[in-house]
């Protein structure tokens, strides 16, 4: 077995439990067995439960950086609705992520905020008008909040209409016209 897989197995594992029962219960014993990796092994990529939570916001941040593939404002609304896979490890990462954030005030809560921020700072490089950009955001945060807990999503037309709206035909920066009409119907 190879260290990553170890470490993949590792972040997973306390993904799992994050999930399942919060910060109280993830324990470096619970997440070696959940992992099926002995103490010493677990120790060996996360020297602590905070490493762990830690090893947690950066799988986030990578599977964040690794999805982008065009505008990030573009991508923030996407839902990750073209691929499955993608969109349940992104769901995953980003729960489990929420989950550490039970925690204030301690270097885990500031690698999740500090995470955000980039985000936010990557839409607004994008979306000229910052209350545009700010729009994106929420819409896409409330978009994946639909995501994770299975609510509806929005009727594809009028999703697409939404987003057209925000960012206007080229996918970054744009934004609807004064008269508010869609830039897609013109």
């Amino acid at each position: 077995m190879t260290a990553a897989s170890t470490k993949d197995r590792l972040l997973d594992a306390t993904e799992r439990i994050l999930l399942d029962s919060g910060t109280a219960s993830l324990t470096l014993d619970a997440v070696a067995a959940e992992a099926g990796v002995s103490k010493g092994g677990l120790l060996y990529h996360f020297r602590s439960k905070d490493a762990l939570l830690l090893g947690v916001v950066g799988r986030l941040s990578d599977r964040w950086n690794a999805g982008i593939d065009g505008p990030v404002a573009r991508w923030y609304l996407s839902a990750f609705e073209d691929d499955e896979a993608r969109e349940a490890q992104m769901l995953t990462s980003i729960a489990a992520a929420l989950r550490t954030a039970e925690r204030r005030d301690d270097e885990v809560h500031r690698a999740v905020v500090h995470l955000n921020r980039q985000w936010d700072e990557q839409i607004r490089a994008e979306v000229d008008d910052p209350v545009v950009a700010e729009t994106v955001r929420l819409v896409g945060d409330g978009l994946l909040l639909a995501a994770m807990l299975g609510l509806p999503m929005p009727e594809p037309v009028l999703y697409r209409r939404v987003v057209a709206r925000l960012l206007g035909d080229d996918g970054a920066g744009g934004h609807a016209g004064a008269d508010g009409e869609d830039p897609s119907n013109s």
